[in-house]
């Protein structure tokens, strides 16, 4: 019992904190052909499967969100730059 403390300690350190892999954490063996864990198994992959279109999903929003900051910035340095020429050809106006 002690063991398998240690062991399991050491699993999560190394995988940073999560036991993200393993779907048997009592430590007992299965039969692979299990219909409860071949269950486990398939519902494993489809949240792996979900995390990673998430991952896309967020990488994807992410690129968008950059695409319109550069959009809106160009956008603000073209608006700066009217008006500052719109206030020098005011202030030529106003000392003539």
């Amino acid at each position: 019992m002690r063991v398998r403390r240690q062991l399991r300690a050491r699993e999560v350190k190394t995988k940073g904190g999560k036991a993200k892999g393993r779907l048997h954490g009592d430590g007992l063996p299965r039969i692979l052909t299990d219909d409860e864990f071949f269950e486990k198994v398939v519902a494993h992959f489809k949240t792996l499967e979900e995390e990673e279109a998430e991952k896309k999903a967020q990488k994807q929003k992410k690129q968008d969100l950059n695409a319109e900051i550069e959009k809106w910035k160009k956008n603000e340095e073209q608006r700066k730059k009217t008006n500052l020429e719109l206030q020098e050809k005011w202030e030529a106006a106003e000392g003539a």
